[in-house]
């Protein structure tokens, strides 16, 4: 067994290292067995004994050894007056080897794998028993930065926080909204795609736990941080999976550079990225294109796909050269599909044939997934069956929910498997942070995937049909279609024929909230008669007060605002609305036809702004055919209303 005498031995080891090691302290010699994690020249984390007792053993070494050291004592008492579980500190101080530090931890047997419970069946109760301890390091003024399920530990049941560096105290107790939910958020942008749709009860609940009124702004306001915090998170793996980490090797030549999984780099593994180009030659040729060839190779009994991403000519070369690699992207994009729990190829290594900063040839090497191409399935049916159509739909709504475009929606980039659907060819794939650009990507992709079925109106329709189920469940946040808030003042003659209206559509849920503005005739009494919500104001707060006031309450997916004078004439009216801004969802706002009390003049929409002709600004390139509508009657989406 090897014995640290020296701080240099300590940076000699690799993160995979079998070897194991002993160093001695005050508190007694410490034997490390398994490696756990190595922050290169920093610190390193690994399972051992001490007193013929397992612990978890971490040794500070390097820089800033000190402030470690702190932050691990302080962030242990933080924890401690939070109430909140963690492992008891054995020893925390100096080791007989200079400049290291040795800090001690008691060690949980861990039964159950937090991986497999987090990308698993009991993700829920995982997360539902991290937000409690979240919930009660905010109620106590302190939070973690780092909220990574490798962070807990669960033994006998119960959950424990197993890293004391990354806890921060705040200057007031309890934590106030804005800094909890950022910091709730670092929790919620690592949960599958596939449990997005629980995200809201999970946030319920945490909303339970801290006494808050859970209403539909303060959901809004929880998802765009959320949005924008899993955004940040993927830009931030991305970059993780492009250098040297636990997870990846990577070798840096003048000539050619390699990324691979450290798992799979071996003696074997080196040999095969330097002579690929043979390997290609022996495998089975599954796609020959100008700019791309797809291979099919065995490897060590083991099968293997093989993309070369192939230069055509000089000006090709000159084109792509300088740029991020296909190879790359698809090797970045796979990995944090996978983080994110949709179904792609386990991507293996990259090598790009280099000279200096010049990209020529490259490759990207990954699994091979046994299947069959969905275009190859309904070819040979004539007709996909439900569970193939069912698999591709949660597919592409995991996009959806992760604001993923893919780029290339081919019938043939699917793979039916026996684990369910898989997706390939990322290289197009872009993560989007801004909504409405999403929302266009989102669209094109839909468009060339139905574009698939163009010939085959049956297909078609079954993939439209399971795509709208979808859209139905991720919309069962919202009670009702539509909200429809009135403001009213002075209108205690006019509130019930324009409530009586409302109440004879069909085909559509909805919600009536009326607001009154201090009116000085019965229009309380009135409103008190209907069966509407109603909100009675002390003052006359203004009609965009008063709009805002009521959206705090509205549960529908769609605002339509409208004025107490109005009456709605066709009893498919909200339908009709409603439908058109679900298929048209690059619309921010739909009016409709006003007419007078005779129904033949119109109160038609302006063409331009006010003030237009004197402020003598260049409105023109603004788009659509309208500058403004009437405010009398106008739908507006939800979350483009918060």
């Amino acid at each position: 067994m090897n014995e640290i005498k020296q701080i240099s031995q300590l940076k000699s080891i690799k993160p995979n290292s079998t070897d194991a090691f002993a160093i001695d302290s005050v508190f007694g010699k410490v034997v490390c067995q398994d490696i756990l994690r190595v922050v290169p020249h920093r610190r390193l984390v690994a399972r051992g004994r001490c007193h013929d007792r397992l612990v978890i053993v971490k040794l500070f070494y390097g820089g800033s050894v000190k402030k470690y050291i702190d932050r691990e004592i302080r962030g242990a008492s933080l924890l401690a007056d939070a109430h909140v579980l963690a492992p008891k500190i054995l020893y925390c101080g100096k080791s007989n080897v200079p400049g290291v530090n040795l800090e001690l931890l008691e060690y949980f047997p861990q039964k159950k794998d937090l991986d497999e419970m987090w990308y698993g069946d009991s993700s829920k109760h995982l997360i539902e028993a991290m937000q409690k301890i979240i919930a009660a390091q905010h109620h106590a003024g302190c939070y973690h930065i780092d909220l990574h399920p490798h962070n807990f530990l669960l033994h006998d049941e119960e959950l424990f926080v197993g890293d004391f560096s990354a806890v921060r105290k705040s200057h007031h107790a309890p934590l106030c909204q804005r800094k909890s939910l950022e910091n709730l958020v670092l929790l919620y942008a690592q949960i599958c795609l596939k449990d997005q749709l629980l995200i809201v009860k999970f946030f319920e609940q945490y909303c339970q736990l801290r006494h808050w009124s859970c209403d539909q702004v303060l959901i809004d306001k929880m998802m765009s941080l959320l949005y924008k915090k899993r955004f940040e998170r993927i830009q931030s793996i991305q970059n993780r999976y492009l250098r040297n980490c636990t997870l990846v090797l990577y070798l840096k030549a003048f000539r050619k550079h390699i990324w691979c999984l450290r798992e799979l780099y071996n003696k074997e593994m080196q040999s095969f990225l330097r002579e690929i180009n043979a390997h290609i030659e022996k495998g089975k040729i599954i796609k020959a294109g100008n700019t791309c060839t797809v291979i099919k190779v065995k490897f060590n009994g083991q099968w293997y796909v093989i993309k070369r991403y192939n230069i055509k000519n000089a000006r090709h070369f000159l084109k792509k050269c300088l740029r991020t690699s296909r190879a790359i992207k698809s090797w970045s994009h796979a990995h944090m599909l996978r983080v994110l729990g949709v179904a792609t190829p386990k991507p293996i290594a990259v090598v790009e044939n280099r000279f200096g900063f010049f990209k020529g040839v490259t490759y990207f090497i990954c699994e091979y997934v046994e299947g069959e191409t969905l275009k190859y399935f309904v070819d040979k049916k004539k007709s996909p069956d439900h569970r193939a159509v069912e698999q591709v739909a949660n597919l592409l709504w995991l996009l959806e929910y992760g604001r993923i475009s893919h780029g290339d929606l081919k019938s043939s980039n699917f793979i039916l498997s026996k684990q369910g659907s898989v997706i390939v060819d990322l290289d197009a794939m872009r993560f989007h942070s801004d909504k409405k650009i999403f929302s266009r990507a989102r669209a094109k992709d839909i468009k060339r995937f139905l574009e698939n079925w163009a010939d085959q109106p049956p297909t078609q329709s079954m993939f439209k049909l399971a795509l709208n189920k979808k859209q139905i469940a991720r919309d069962q946040a919202y009670a009702v279609d539509v909200s429809v808030l009135i403001v009213s003042y002075h209108s205690a003659d006019l509130l019930k024929a324009c409530v009586d209206s409302i109440l004879k559509q069909k085909q559509i849920t909805y919600e009536i909230i009326v607001v009154d503005n201090a009116s000085q005739d019965d229009s309380v009494q009135v409103i008190k008669q209907l069966p509407v919500t109603g909100i009675f104001n002390t003052e006359n707060i203004g009609f965009g007060r008063a709009n805002n006031q009521a959206f705090l309450k509205a549960k529908g997916r769609y605002i339509l605002l409208l004025n107490p004078d109005a009456e709605i004439v066709e009893q498919d009216f909200l339908q009709r609305l409603f439908v058109f801004m679900e298929n048209n969802s690059q619309y921010g706002l739909v009016s409709a036809k006003v007419l007078d009390l005779s129904g033949e003049k119109e109160t038609k929409p302006k063409k331009y702004y006010p003030g237009e002709k004197q402020a003598g600004l260049p409105y023109q390139h603004l788009q659509g055919e309208f500058a403004w509508v009437l405010g009398a009657c106008m739908m507006i989406p939800h979350q483009i209303y918060a």
